[in-house]
């Protein structure tokens, strides 16, 4: 897990990737506060991954604005 610092100094993201045991659960990426009063899912589209450089500065943009994003693959986009 990482954590990032915003301008002003405090702990604004946590990056997390968390992976399922299950064949049938997919893998996420969380960005933002564990406590945000406002979660969004956020799905990459055709050809690109959930951890592609846009899917990457969107989640990022928005966790700094103390919103939670969690992105997970789809099974067309996944790299297995």
């Amino acid at each position: 897990m990482s954590r990032s610092i915003s301008p002003h100094g405090k702990a604004a993201t946590w990056n997390r990737r968390m992976t399922s045991s299950s064949e049938f659960e997919p893998e996420l990426l969380v960005n933002g506060p564990a406590q945000a009063s406002c979660t969004i899912i956020l799905a990459h589209g055709a050809g690109v991954a959930m951890d592609s450089e846009f899917m990457d500065t969107f989640s990022k943009g928005l966790a700094e604005r103390d919103i939670r994003v969690v992105r997970f693959e789809f099974p067309v986009g996944s790299k297995n």
